[in-house]
């Protein structure tokens, strides 16, 4: 009978011990997941604010236009927002496409490609969550996004 109930213990000391390690196997599965759909809500395309440094610059994602500032350069520029576009092979959270005229001359285009990838401003220990690139012409701006 001694035999039969250590059997059973060990029985049931097993089994709890599996479903320990599922549920833990679980929760890291859930996290993972949680972390990823928190990645894509807080993706690419909900970008607001990007800043490069040397020269200064900003740029400002509104919910109907974009606001591009060089501050060396005393250069605005506005472009009508119409929503962020995917790179091909990727999703919009991943990596988001800006274009258009600009509204201050027409004959000027304004390129935001913002991809999710940490960024470092080199003047701060500030990391940010996304990169940029600012291309107006044959001047290419690279900064950080938040």
């Amino acid at each position: 009978m001694k035999n039969k109930t250590s059997s059973i213990a060990i029985a049931i000391l097993s089994l709890s011990s599996f479903a320990c390690n599922k549920a833990s196997s679980e929760t890291t599965e859930n996290n993972a997941l949680s972390a990823k759909a928190h990645a894509a809500s807080q993706g690419a395309d909900k970008v607001t604010t990007c800043v490069g440094t040397e020269p200064f610059w900003g740029l400002k994602i509104a919910r109907d236009k974009i606001y591009f500032e060089d501050a060396g350069a005393e250069k605005k520029m506005t472009i009508a927002n119409n929503g962020a576009k995917a790179a091909m092979g990727s999703l919009v959270e991943y990596i988001s496409l800006y274009q258009g005229r600009t509204l201050e001359n027409e004959s000027q285009f304004l390129n935001v490609i913002i991809k999710n990838a940490k960024c470092s401003d080199g003047m701060s220990d500030t990391i940010y969550p996304f990169t940029v690139s600012v291309l107006s012409g044959a001047t290419l701006y690279h900064g950080c996004c938040r």
